[in-house]
């Protein structure tokens, strides 16, 4: 028995050994193949060829005036461009707002905007696309690319609510502007205001005006041959509404808003 047992071994370790040699040839085959495939894509991208089926990403918008989330999906159709359409949901801010505490004992011990009558939040659905204006190394570099669009545009303008003292009442209570002549009083005196109401306050009262936007950006990805996206994008925003809107109840209303932006940009794409 322990003479066959012997023999099998001296019969199959061969085998054994050369199918281990031969799969480390095929996975060695194959990482020269992968490095020779990417060696000619990071190529085709120094010549400013998009090289890419699809992608998808999302991002983190820092406004110049607020703040927003997007996601957004692209198809090449073909190797120097693609098409893409995008989803984003933010908050403009008016560059005068100021955070209020009520200096005293009488302050619930929030802050409020002063003054601020509506948050105004938005939803955009827009269409455009994405060109390529600089290549990349093949190990390292950044990929730059030029991206414009727009489309429709949602405001939903949620009143902003203070808590105040009625005096008349005796009691704390919620305001906002517009309600009344004696509540509008309260709203904007200081000494009465104690400090800010809830966040969930006031989305039951929320008005939706429509518009529409432009877009244009320069996005820059420095990615590792582009299979995944981390990349800065720079640009601007441009929006005009059906009505004027209110932020401030000091401030005169405006249908058009134009900001700034910078986004980080997270995300990846897939291979030909």
């Amino acid at each position: 028995m322990k003479h066959c047992f012997v023999l099998i071994l001296i019969i199959t370790v061969p085998f054994l050994v050369c199918a281990q040699q031969s799969k480390r040839d095929i996975k060695k085959q194959e990482q020269v193949a992968r490095k020779k495939y990417l060696d000619g894509i990071a190529k085709k991208e120094e010549e400013g060829a998009i090289v890419f089926d699809k992608q998808d990403v999302f991002g983190i918008k820092l406004n110049s005036d607020g703040a927003a989330m997007f996601f957004e999906h692209a198809k090449f159709i073909n190797m120097s461009k693609n098409r893409l359409w995008w989803a984003e949901l933010g908050e403009h801010h008016d560059p005068k707002e100021k955070s209020y505490t009520r200096p005293d004992v009488y302050s619930n011990g929030t802050s409020c905007k002063y003054g601020k009558i509506n948050n105004f939040y938005f939803f955009k659905f827009g269409l455009g696309k994405q060109v390529p204006i600089g290549g990349k190394a093949n190990k390292n570099g950044i990929a730059i690319s030029a991206i414009y669009g727009g489309g429709g545009s949602l405001a939903m303008m949620k009143p902003y609510y203070v808590q105040v003292w009625d005096a008349n009442q005796n009691k704390e209570v919620q305001v906002r502007y517009h309600q009344s002549v004696y509540t509008d009083s309260l709203f904007l005196d200081p000494n009465s205001i104690l400090g800010g109401a809830a966040f969930g306050t006031g989305f039951e009262k929320i008005s939706f005006t429509p518009g529409v936007f432009a877009r244009t950006a320069i996005r820059f990805d420095w990615e590792h041959f582009n299979t995944g996206i981390t990349a800065v994008e720079v640009g601007l925003n441009a929006e005009v509404y059906t009505q004027k809107l209110a932020l401030m109840a000091y401030n005169p209303k405006n249908f058009f808003f134009l900001n700034a932006y910078v986004s980080m940009v997270f995300g990846g794409r897939k291979l030909r």
